[in-house]
């Protein structure tokens, strides 16, 4: 989803909701966070973590085509 702000996640017993900050909730089965490194989901659900603190590193996610191969037990 995106021009949305989620400003918090309630758990219910059945999935989790999204509160939005127009207001609005979406419901769902379950919630990943993927907002980034100021995540508002990961300050709710860890709230004596902190902020993040820079380390010089970067990670560069990369994918690519390779020919197919098994790993056993996990085919």
């Amino acid at each position: 989803m995106t021009g949305m702000r989620i400003i918090a996640f309630e758990n219910r017993e059945n999935g989790a909701d999204l509160l939005l900050e127009n207001g609005e909730r979406m419901a769902g089965s379950m919630v990943m966070a993927a907002d980034g490194v100021h995540s508002t989901l990961r300050a709710q659900r860890y709230p004596d973590e902190g902020e993040s603190i820079w380390t010089g590193r970067i990670l560069w996610p990369v994918t690519t085509s390779a020919k197919y191969y098994s790993v056993w037990p996990f085919t």
